[in-house]
C-alpha cells in the first residue's frame, strides 16, 4: 500500500506489518534501484553501488534474483572459497578468481540450458585500495588489465565512505546508492509491535525518520527487535517511550569520535545578541518545523533551516562552546574534528578523514560535525605554499559533501575560524555556510555575566564582591596580549576566576577563614608572568611615579579617549614597571584626527614629565614604547586615514615626493603635539607632584576625582574634547 506523504506524521499502526525481515526491508527500500541497476546490466552497461558493508548480501541477493529471470548468472570474485575446503582465501582467493573470470566471454547465446554472465565484486574498495607509498597493489593491477579485457557487464560494491581510484570508476559508467532509509519507506519496514512503544495509536514516521535516515536496514531491523524484545530494561512497558527510544537510538547509533553534549545556552554567560540570532534565524524555524502538519510544510520549513554555519571570531570567545549548544538543542550527537589534523601527506587519505567525518554523522543523525579552525585547509585556492594540493583537494571533498546537505538534512555542519577572510570563497557561497556569525571578545556587559557566572559556580559571592567584579571588568577592557593583538576571551575570565578560587584555598590552608579578594589579587592573576618583585631604587621609584603621573595628567584633560580606571607601580610585571588603565575611547569606531592627537599628547606625558623634572633629554628608557606607538597612531592618520593636512592618502606605492611630503608633516605633528604636552606638563607641576607622593606612598591610585588639572580651555583648542552629540538637532547647533 502507498502512504500518502500527507499521512506520515499520524500512520494507522494497523498499516503496520507485523514482522519484516532484513532482505523484505531492504527490498523495499531499494526495489526501484535495484530494478534500474539489472536493467543497465542486461543491455551490458557495468554498475557500482554505494552500499553499507552489512547490507551488500541483501543486495547481491536481490540482484542475483532478478536478473535470475533475465537467463543472466553472476561470477562472484570475493575471495570465498565458494564450497571447496582447500581452496585458498582472501587476495590470493580474488586472483584465482580473476583468473577464472578471464576464460569466460560474452560470445555465449544464452538457451534453454545455459546463462549469461555478470561479474559481481562485493569488496571493490578493497581491492583497490592503495599501498602506503600511493602505488596500486598487485592485485589492483590485475583487477584493471582484467576489466579491461572483459566483455561482460560488471557489478562493482563499495562501502559509501571509501575513496576508489579514479581509473577504477570509469569501468562503471552507472552509479547507484542503496544507503540510509527513506521517509516513504518506513510505514512499509516499521513494525506494529515496535511503533507501539513510541506514541499511542499513531505512528509519527516524520518526526521518527530524523532519528534512523543514515541507518542501515540491517541494523534498523535489529534496533527494533531488541526493543520489542525488552533488551533495554531502562524502557518501561506499556507506556509512552518515545523520547528514551529516540535517545537509546541515538546512543546507539553514536560512534567512537562523537559524542552527546549537554551544554545549555544557560550555561553560556553573556552573549545575548549572538543568541538571539541563533534564535532567530535557526531555532525558532526548527521548532515550526517540528510542529508542521504535513510533509510538505515540514519540507518547506526544514528547508530554510541553515545546514552550515560558521562562527568567526578571536580564539577563546566560545564558538566551540556554542556549537555544544546548537547540538544540545537539536537533540544531536556532536563530533569536534581539528582541521588541521585532517591533513595527511597519504594521497587520498585527507578525503577520506573528510568522507568517515559525514558518513559517520549519516548514521547517526541528527547530528554536528564542528571543523574546528577550518582556515588551516580550507584556504583561497591559488595560493600552493604549504601542501596546497592537498588542501584544495580536501577543499572540493568538503564542497561535494556540502552540496549534498539536500538529501542529509539531519546533518548539520559548524565551521569555527579566526580569520574568515582567508576561507576559500566557494564555501561561503548559499547552500554551504548560509550563516555567518561573529562571536567577538566579550563586551563589558558580557564580560560581567561570564564573571558571575564563575562567582556563582564557585560560589564566592562573599569572597569576591561587586566592586572586585567590576574592578576585573575594567581590568580585562582592551587586549591581554598587545604583541598578538588577542583581546581577553572568555577563557582568560574562566581563568581569572580559578585562580581568585585558588588563592582563596590556598588562604584556607594557611589559616585565613574570612580572606577577601583584593584589586591585587586580580593584578597578580591576571599577569600568568607574575613574578618575584622586582628591587628598584628610590630614584627608579620616583622615576616611575613622575612618568606615569605625566601620562595621567594628559588623560585627565582628554577623558574622550578613555577615562583612567588606575595608576600603579608594579615591581612584579615584567615589562611594566608601571601602568595607567584606562577606559577605551568614546565612539572608538569613529575616531577623529583630534582624537588621535590626543593619544599622541597621553602617550607624551611620560617623557614630558621627566623631561621637565630631570632636564630636557634625561628621560629613562621607559618612554620607548610611547614614542613607538605615538609614531604608529601619527603615521596611520597620513597613510591609511587621510589625516595629512593636505588630505592625500597615498597608493601602496607612493611617489619619493608625496612620501617626503608626508613624512615632513608626520615629523612636525609629532614635534608640535609634544611640545604643547611639554607645555601643559609645566603648567600642572603642583599637581604632578601631588600625584607623584600619593602614588608612591599607596603604590596605587583609583580614584582620578580628587586631582584638579589646571584650566587650560584659552590655550588649547583640544581641551573642549570632541563634540558628542545625541540627537541630530544638537548636531547642526552653532
Amino acid at each position: 500500500m502507498k502512504i500518502k506523504k500527507a499521512s506520515l506524521r499520524d500512520v494507522d499502526l494497523n498499516t503496520l506489518p507485523e514482522e519484516i525481515t532484513q532482505l523484505e526491508a531492504f527490498k523495499s527500500e531499494h526495489h526501484d534501484v535495484i530494478v534500474e541497476a539489472c536493467s543497465n546490466l542486461r543491455r551490458g552497461r557495468s554498475v557500482l553501488f554505494s552500499c553499507e558493508r552489512r547490507d551488500s548480501e541483501f543486495l547481491i541477493q536481490l540482484v542475483h534474483e532478478q536478473m535470475k529471470t533475465m537467463h543472466f548468472s553472476p561470477i562472484l570474485i570475493d575471495g570465498s572459497r565458494g564450497g571447496n575446503p582447500l581452496a585458498p582465501t582472501g587476495i590470493a582467493r580474488m586472483l584465482e578468481q580473476i583468473e577464472a573470470a578471464k576464460t569466460v566471454t560474452n560470445n555465449e547465446r544464452p538457451t534453454k540450458n545455459s546463462n549469461s554472465k555478470f561479474e559481481v565484486i562485493p569488496h571493490l574498495d578493497t581491492m583497490t585500495s592503495l599501498n602506503n607509498n600511493a602505488s596500486m597493489t598487485d592485485l589492483a593491477r590485475n583487477l584493471i588489465v582484467h576489466l579491461t579485457d572483459t566483455s561482460i557487464p560488471l557489478m562493482g560494491i563499495v562501502e559509501p565512505k571509501s575513496i576508489v581510484p579514479a581509473t577504477i570508476l570509469e569501468f562503471f559508467p552507472n552509479k547507484f546508492h542503496t544507503r540510509g532509509i527513506r521517509r516513504e519507506t518506513l510505514p512499509r519496514i516499521t513494525k506494529k509491535s515496535f511503533a507501539l512503544r513510541l506514541n499511542g495509536d499513531k505512528f509519527d514516521a516524520l518526526a521518527f525518520h530524523s532519528y534512523v535516515s543514515g541507518m542501515s536496514i540491517a541494523d534498523f531491523i535489529e534496533m527494533q527487535d531488541a526493543i520489542i524484545d525488552g533488551g533495554h530494561p531502562e524502557l518501561l512497558p506499556g507506556q509512552d517511550e518515545s523520547k528514551k527510544i529516540y535517545k537509546l537510538i541515538h546512543k546507539n547509533n553514536m560512534t567512537s569520535k562523537f559524542e552527546s553534549p549537554s551544554v545549555k545556552f544557560s550555561d553560556i554567560a553573556g552573549y545575548d545578541e549572538v543568541k538571539k540570532k541563533l534564535e532567530d534565524e535557526v531555532f525558532v524555524i526548527k521548532r515550526l518545523s517540528e510542529d508542521a502538519e504535513d510533509e510538505a510544510k515540514y519540507d518547506e520549513l526544514s528547508d530554510m533551516i541553515p545546514r552550515g554555519m560558521i562562527f568567526e571570531g578571536p580564539p577563546g570567545t566560545g564558538k566551540t562552546l556554542f556549537a555544544k549548544a546548537i547540538a544540545t538543542v537539536f537533540g544531536a550527537n556532536l563530533t569536534i574534528v581539528s582541521a588541521s589534523s585532517l591533513m595527511n601527506m597519504w594521497v587520498g587519505e585527507s578525503e577520506r578523514g573528510i568522507r568517515e567525518v559525514f558518513e559517520a554523522a549519516r548514521k547517526q543523525t541528527p547530528a554536528v560535525i564542528v571543523f574546528d579552525e577550518i582556515d588551516s585547509f580550507a584556504s583561497q585556492r591559488g595560493n600552493d605554499a604549504g601542501g596546497g594540493g592537498v588542501k584544495h583537494s580536501m577543499v572540493n571533498t568538503l564542497l561535494t559533501e556540502m552540496d549534498g546537505f539536500a538529501n542529509n538534512k539531519g546533518v548539520f555542519v559548524v565551521a569555527t575560524t579566526n580569520f574568515i577572510e582567508a576561507i576559500d570563497s566557494a564555501l561561503l557561497r548559499p547552500g554551504r555556510f548560509n550563516l555567518k556569525i561573529t562571536i567577538p571578545a566579550p563586551s563589558s556587559e558580557d564580560r560581567t555575566a561570564i564573571l558571575n557566572f564563575y562567582r556563582r559556580k564557585f560560589k564566592l559571592h562573599k569572597e569576591v564582591t561587586d566592586e572586585i567584579i567590576q574592578h576585573a571588568v575594567e581590568s580585562t577592557e582592551g587586549l591581554a596580549d598587545y604583541r598578538k593583538g588577542l583581546p581577553f576571551t572568555g577563557d582568560h575570565l574562566a581563568n581569572l576566576m580559578k585562580g581568585l578560587n585558588r588563592i582563596l584555598i590556598r588562604k584556607r590552608v594557611e589559616g585565613v577563614d574570612n580572606y577577601t579578594i583584593t584589586h591585587k589579587d586580580v593584578t597578580s592573576t591576571l599577569n600568568p608572568a607574575y613574578m618575584k618583585k622586582i628591587e628598584l631604587s628610590e630614584h627608579e621609584k620616583i622615576t616611575i611615579a613622575i612618568h606615569e603621573c605625566g601620562h595621567a595628567i594628559m588623560a585627565l584633560y582628554y577623558p574622550s579617549v578613555g577615562k583612567i580606571t588606575e595608576i600603579e607601580i608594579s615591581q612584579t610585571i615584567p615589562g611594566a614597571l608601571g601602568y595607567v588603565k584606562r577606559t577605551k575611547p568614546e565612539n572608538d569606531k569613529s575616531m577623529t584626527r583630534d582624537q588621535f592627537r590626543m593619544l599622541c599628547r597621553i602617550l607624551f606625558g611620560g617623557k614630558a614629565a621627566e623631561e621637565v623634572i630631570f632636564g630636557d633629554g634625561n628621560h629613562s628608557i621607559g618612554v620607548a614604547a610611547d614614542l613607538r606607538n605615538a609614531s604608529q597612531i601619527v603615521e596611520a592618520m597620513h597613510y591609511a586615514y587621510g589625516m595629512s593636512e593636505s588630505g592625500i592618502v597615498p597608493s601602496e606605492n607612493p611617489s619619493h615626493s608625496i612620501r617626503t611630503r608626508i613624512e615632513n608633516e608626520i615629523a612636525n605633528l609629532l614635534k608640535v603635539e609634544y611640545e604643547a604636552t611639554k607645555n601643559i606638563i609645566r603648567r600642572n607641576l603642583k599637581l604632578l607632584r601631588q600625584m607623584s607622593e600619593d602614588l608612591l606612598k599607596t603604590e596605587s591610585i583609583r580614584d582620578v576625582s580628587i586631582y584638579k588639572p589646571v584650566d587650560i580651555s584659552k590655550n588649547d583648542e583640544l581641551y573642549l574634547g570632541v563634540k558628542n552629540v545625541k540627537t541630530i538637532e544638537e548636531a547642526f547647533e552653532e
